[in-house]
């Protein structure tokens, strides 16, 4: 493992070396963020086609598609509040804006506990109407 690790920090000396002393600009454009020059993108590229791995089907394999899901879920909800009660706030303070949305929400959870009628959503009304 120590030599294939010394024999990749050689060909990386290498690339680099080689790169530098070829005619590409350092940053692709003058509105460049700067984070990276490209000599350095150039060197990761030849290192990653040097060890021919394959990021993309580790990347699809160690996605999480359950956390990703619930996100979908949570912006339906608050797409049903906006259409349902409206997007705008009227208050102007900060705190009277989240009494607002608090109220906005705990009329939503009425709102489905009418049109559905279970016991979870009582539960829901409770909490919210105590943080208020």
């Amino acid at each position: 493992m120590r030599k294939r690790i010394s024999q990749l920090y050689k060909f990386l000396q290498t690339c680099i070396q080689s790169i530098k002393t070829s005619r590409i600009a350092l940053y692709s454009s003058k509105f460049s963020k700067k984070n990276y020059t490209q000599h350095q993108h150039l060197a990761i590229l030849l290192l990653k086609k040097k060890q021919k791995r394959k990021y993309r089907k580790k990347l699809k394999n160690s996605f999480p598609r359950k956390q990703y899901n619930q996100r979908s879920k949570a912006e339906s909800v608050f797409s049903v509040i906006k259409r349902k009660f409206g997007e705008t706030l009227y208050s102007r303070k900060i705190n009277n804006k989240k009494k607002e949305i608090r109220l906005k929400n705990i009329t939503y959870n009425i709102y489905r506990f009418v049109k559905i009628g279970n016991n979870f959503y009582i539960s829901v009304i409770m909490i919210n109407l105590s943080l208020i």
